[in-house]
């Protein structure tokens, strides 16, 4: 074995410094403000109820097909959900008007 194969089967997130700390984390924190009061997040935070009080979060839009609006009928949340297939052969620009409409009638 070469040290190029030994390299190569090293976890990128076990990377540390000289004194032990890891370099980076490869995975984001989520949910990510990305224009005032609009949020970047991912499935696992949209069911979690503790992460949707703590920013705020009150309107959610669902981009997936398979994913439920698991709040939604408690009233305290309201959805839109768009059924976009995580695909690089998906067509995301006829899914934007719908998304506008619905991220516009909440952000005034």
């Amino acid at each position: 074995t070469n040290s190029s194969d030994i390299e190569s089967d090293v976890d990128p997130s076990s990377a540390t410094d000289s004194d032990g700390s890891p370099l980076c984390n490869p995975q984001p924190s989520f949910p990510v403000e990305i224009l005032p009061h609009l949020y970047l997040g991912c499935a696992k935070d949209s069911t979690n109820l503790d992460v949707l009080e703590e920013y705020g979060i009150k309107y959610i839009l669902n981009v997936t097909p398979n994913l439920p609006n698991l709040f939604e009928n408690a009233g305290e949340f309201k959805y839109k959900q768009i059924p976009i297939s995580d695909h690089w052969s998906q067509n995301l620009s006829q899914f934007f008007p719908e998304a506008i409409n619905f991220i516009g009638k909440f952000s005034a």
